[in-house]
C-alpha cells in the first residue's frame, strides 16, 4: 500500500491535507469514548474488529495522526445543569452508526508502527529511531515517522 493524499472541506479559507499512511487491524471489538465540551458529556461507540485507516492531517505547520474508526453508539450521557438543577437528556442515538477518531502525536504512532504487528505502515513511509537518555540516565528509543518527501513527523 502506498500513501494517498486527499483534502478536507475548506474552513476559513484553509483546507486540511490528509495522507493515508497506514492501517491498523483490530483482532477484537473495542469501545471508544467520544468526549465533548464538559467532562460529563460523552458517547460510547462499539467498534467491531476489522481494518481501519491511519491518516496524517496537516493544516499549516500543524501535523497530527488520526486513526479513523466506525461503529455503533452503545451509550450516551449528556447532563444539563442550569440554575442548580440537573437533568439527563434522553438517549436518542443508541444503535446509530457513527465515525470516531483517535488523535495521536507522530512519535506515538511511529512507536506503534515499529512495535505492533497490527499496525501496517504505507510502503513509501519509514520509521526513524534515535537512542536517548532520560534525565535519570536510563536509555530509551525515540521513534518518528519519515514521509516520502523526507520530512519527519515527531
Amino acid at each position: 500500500m502506498l500513501s494517498e493524499v486527499t483534502y478536507g472541506e475548506p474552513v476559513n479559507g484553509s483546507r486540511t491535507r490528509y495522507t493515508l499512511i497506514g492501517t491498523v487491524t483490530l483482532a477484537e471489538d473495542i469501545e471508544r469514548r467520544i468526549s465533548y465540551e464538559t467532562a460529563s458529556w460523552y458517547t460510547l461507540v462499539s467498534v467491531p474488529a476489522g481494518t481501519y485507516e491511519i491518516r496524517l492531517g496537516e493544516l499549516g505547520s500543524w501535523r497530527y495522526v488520526l486513526v479513523d474508526y466506525e461503529g455503533e453508539i452503545t451509550d450516551e450521557h449528556f447532563v444539563n445543569r442550569v440554575f442548580g438543577a440537573s437533568s439527563l437528556a434522553p438517549k436518542q442515538n443508541i444503535g446509530k452508526h457513527t465515525r470516531c477518531a483517535a488523535q495521536l502525536y507522530g512519535y506515538i504512532a511511529a512507536e506503534h508502527f515499529a512495535t505492533n504487528p497490527a499496525w501496517e505502515l504505507a510502503e513509501d513511509w519509514t520509521i526513524g529511531t534515535q537512542q536517548r537518555e532520560r534525565h535519570d540516565g536510563t536509555p530509551y528509543t525515540a521513534y518518528h515517522l519519515i514521509g516520502p518527501d523526507g520530512r519527519r513527523v515527531s
